[in-house]
């Protein structure tokens, strides 16, 4: 068997350059990995900011219904029967009882919305 430096440098360089592409393509897609993480650590770090804003800007709106709500008179949050006409706010126990159920719905929509969030 003969040596043939020509073309075993051939095939040597062949080798190196075949080496090299697969090199690059690796290093590209280690590169593109990398971007994509960054991206979607980026990504999850911009949802949690935004989820931690919102739940901010939800207690103070809680907390400012409330406040607002702690205003509704005694007469729409107790109504008696049988009163005369000038005790109660609406001058009618049935006008009275309207405004106490809004009341009543209104803070149970706010509680039932705020129970699920206040809990995470």
């Amino acid at each position: 068997m003969t040596y043939d430096a020509g073309r075993n440098d051939e095939e040597i360089d062949r080798r190196i350059a075949d080496l090299e592409r697969q090199l690059a393509k690796a290093k590209e897609q280690w590169q593109q990995a990398v971007h994509e993480g960054i991206d979607s650590t980026a990504r999850a770090i911009n949802a949690v900011v935004e989820r931690d804003a919102a739940n901010a800007a939800l207690a103070e709106a809680v907390k400012d219904m409330r406040f607002l709500l702690s205003f509704v008179p005694a007469w729409a949050k107790d109504v008696p029967e049988g009163l005369d006409p000038t005790f109660y706010g609406t001058l009618t126990a049935a006008g009275d009882r309207e405004v106490k159920a809004r009341v009543d719905a209104i803070t149970a929509r706010i509680e039932a919305k705020v129970q699920p969030e206040v809990a995470r």
